[in-house]
């Protein structure tokens, strides 16, 4: 089947056309073309483009209702084509090519389409999406809770409803399980006809976790992306979050969603009156207000410790806004909790003394009934004679103690372990972990050493979607987070303090590499608390004191790889430093933000800069040409990619591929016209634009910026410049830029290239 039949054929599969950009990635896929290779001849993005081919593969997928990915294509296109006769003479021969389309004609806003109706109408389950979201298959108790949120969202049609209570009370797990009887439900009293559900039932169930604080502009593009089936996208939204909560609240009315978001509270500010929402989170107080004020046929579910302000002037009994503060597990289901973790000995007097004194708070259950295994060998009595000899009353202080003696039983790998999951602030797969740390050896112990910590209650696993069944991710409990980031915090500032840096080398205070909201949160409750803690602990200026930490880094760990460089280098930026003349030589710089820095004289001779993060990813430069006016910098690196930067600020100006492999030369004309570049055998020369824009973007054969000089007839030329038989050593433009000069490295040959308006010249001369 030709790719003319096949878009003929997809114009009777598909409810509406294509646009030109994914007609474009379509008939690319169909001739066997990579993204990377789509995004060479485009203005656009492997990334972006992959976005485009996936919604195509989805929208396939429901029509045909078969799994059609890029790589099957052809065969379920011919097969449909085959079983229906459309093959062949039926189909139109001549339907045209469509051409490249511009990224700014693409994401117009005049020319965006939105889906109307978020299910398909043969649809007859409901769509899920749950993220990272935990296992509750064990779960006790909470009848009444459950209860009480059923009616609300099914009898009463709440429209936003926030669950409260302290950390570790059971409020992520309590709305998890809701969200499953709530499905369950539907199925068991399911209608008989798909296009008539009844108007109680929920069509899309999503779960998301708020634990790291991420923008509001990016969790509503999650979400949307998933209720338009994957028809709107980061790209194709308004930019601004106003919009963008119109058109959530827009699906919230077209179809039933059940939408529930975990961890508000780490929106909100601390050390203020609670319900104050952290800088920049502020548009989050629009959305709830927006959910609760408007009208929709969806409930929006959120988790918090603390209330947010919008919640509580909404809220009502008779009103659509309500509020469940989630107090601790009752004797009987506190105490089932606890057995079913172990065998424990206890009279039934001291099982409701023990709930008691934990007000029945699950998570200190937890950490209870693991303690009294490892610590007490199974005696309750024995526990609550311990606890009352050491006066404890509040229940955080309990469960502190509890994680203080749990943590100092741990091994050395486990505590590492620990600090690498609260440093990584969200699920982390087994992989991503193993990378993360420094020793070979504990690398190969990793598994044991999570199923270990599994076992003592001090860490969860879940498999994030889209990922294989037998692939988990780990994390902690918030609390037992926030407990071992400050034990991190503390390890920390006594090893600074004291130039035992251990912990240092073999933990990042923050990764460079991150996401960006994952920065943020480790800037935030990492490396901001620690420099403020070194501040008060020590009389010494905090920048000499860190100087001296390098110094100890070049004695002691000079070749030694491990994150101590890369941890001076981010917190002396917080702090604003002059990096002028820093020596980072020989160390490894790991997980170093070396964006935007000003690095004038600092050395980095030999040292070691995997990991870290620069303005721009780059191979290894091999080649750098100044324009003649020392105001452009042209970089040519071991991937055959080319760039032009600002010499001022380092902004960059364009990018291309120019070549498949190292570059050897290159050389700018004196007009800043041209650009010769050379590798191996080949010389090539590049056109600069007059007017550049400050903006990265590809040259292809399709033009753009760097787009090539010569036309078809003197690309060939090229070809046949082949005189040289080894290595270019350097390129040179004559003053009048008339002439181009090549130096072969085994040949020891100079050329001469005369550039006249359509030709190149050559003549050579043996030195």
């Amino acid at each position: 089947m030709t790719v003319e039949e096949a878009m003929a054929l997809l114009d009777t599969i598909l409810p509406k056309p294509l646009n030109d950009l994914h007609t474009f990635v379509f008939q690319q896929t169909w001739q066997g073309k990579t993204y990377a290779a789509m995004a060479d001849i485009s203005a656009y993005d492997e990334n972006y483009l992959k976005s485009i081919g996936s919604s195509i593969w989805k929208s396939l997928s429901q029509a045909l209702n078969q799994n059609v990915t890029k790589s099957n294509i052809h065969s379920c296109l011919e097969a449909y084509a085959r079983q229906y006769g459309r093959e062949g003479s039926d189909l139109p021969t001549d339907p045209g090519s469509v051409p490249v389309p511009s990224r700014t004609e693409a994401l117009n806003p005049t020319t965006l389409v939105y889906s109307t109706a978020p299910l398909e109408p043969d649809q007859t389950e409901p769509y899920q999406d749950w993220g990272e979201v935990m296992d509750v298959s064990v779960f006790f108790g909470r009848t009444r809770e459950l209860d009480t949120l059923h009616q609300w969202i099914t009898d009463d049609h709440c429209r936003l409803i926030a669950v409260l209570g302290m950390g570790g009370m059971g409020k992520s797990a309590l709305t998890v399980k809701l969200a499953e009887q709530v499905i369950r439900d539907q199925s068991d009293f399911s209608s008989p006809s798909p296009d008539d559900p009844p108007a109680s039932e929920f069509r899309y169930f999503i779960w998301r976790s708020l634990r790291n604080a991420p923008p509001l502009a990016s969790l509503l593009a999650d979400i949307l992306q998933f209720l338009s089936n994957q028809q709107e996208i980061e790209a194709s939204l308004p930019r601004n979050t106003s919009d963008r909560i119109a058109r959530l609240l827009y699906y919230l009315r077209q179809a039933r969603c059940l939408l529930l978001l975990d961890n508000v509270e780490t929106l909100l500010q601390g050390g203020e009156l609670s319900g104050i929402y952290r800088d920049g989170y502020e548009e989050y107080g629009d959305l709830f207000q927006r959910l609760g004020e408007t009208r929709h046929q969806s409930c929006v579910l959120i988790t918090s410790r603390e209330k947010p302000r919008e919640i509580t002037v909404l809220e009502g009994e008779e009103t659509p806004v309500r509020s469940l503060a989630l107090t601790g597990l009752g004797e009987t289901e506190g105490q089932a909790l606890l057995e079913q973790r172990g065998a424990f000995v206890a009279a039934q007097d001291e099982w409701q003394q023990l709930v008691q004194h934990y007000a029945g708070n699950p998570l200190a259950l937890k950490m209870v009934a693991a303690a009294l295994d490892e610590l007490f060998s199974g005696s309750v009595s024995d526990f609550l004679e311990y606890i009352q000899t050491q006066k404890h009353s509040l229940i955080f202080g309990d469960i502190r103690d509890l994680l203080e003696r749990q943590f100092e039983r741990l091994s050395t790998l486990e505590q590492e372990v620990m600090y690498w999951l609260a440093i990584n602030r969200e699920l982390v797969s087994l992989s991503e972990l193993r990378q993360d740390i420094v020793s070979a050896q504990a690398q190969l112990q990793l598994p044991e050493t999570l199923r270990s910590l599994s076992r003592r209650n001090l860490i969860e696993s879940a498999t994030p979607a889209g990922t294989p069944t037998q692939t988990a991710s780990f994390s902690q409990q918030p609390v037992v987070m926030e407990f071992v980031t400050e034990k991190l915090i503390t390890q920390m500032v006594q090893e600074i303090t004291t130039q035992q840096i251990d912990a240092f080398m073999r933990h990042a205070l923050m990764k460079a590499t991150a996401k960006d909201y994952i920065c943020q949160s480790q800037i935030r409750v990492i490396l901001s608390p620690l420099l403020t803690r070194l501040q008060t602990n020590t009389s010494k200026p905090l920048q000499s004191l860190l100087k001296e930490v390098l110094d100890t880094l070049h004695h002691h760990y000079s070749g030694i790889p491990g994150y101590g460089a890369g941890n001076l280098i981010n917190c002396l930026r917080r702090l604003d430093t002059d990096f002028s003349h820093y020596d980072f030589s020989g160390l490894a710089v790991w997980q170093a933000n070396l964006q935007n820095l000003i690095l004038h004289q600092v050395n980095f001779e030999n040292a070691d800069l995997r990991k870290s993060l620069f303005s721009e990813t780059l191979g290894g430069v091999f080649r750098v040409a100044f324009s003649e006016d020392s105001q452009w910098l042209a970089l040519g690196d071991s991937n055959g990619e080319i760039s032009v930067r600002q010499v001022q600020d380092g902004e960059l100006l364009m990018s291309w591929r120019g070549h498949e492999g190292v570059m050897c030369g290159m050389a700018f004309s004196p007009n800043k016209k041209l650009l010769a570049t050379a590798s191996c055998h080949i010389v090539k020369l590049w056109q600069i634009p007059d007017n550049t824009d400050p903006a990265l973007q590809r040259a292809g054969t399709t033009g753009g910026l760097g787009a090539p000089l010569w036309s078809r007839s003197v690309a060939s030329l090229v070809q046949t410049w082949t005189d040289h038989t080894g290595w270019i050593r350097e390129l040179a433009f004559s003053p009048d830029g008339q002439l181009l000069a090549t130096v072969g490295n085994e040949d020891q040959t100079l050329r001469f290239g005369t550039l006249q308006p359509e030709t190149v010249d050559i003549f050579s001369e043996t030195m």
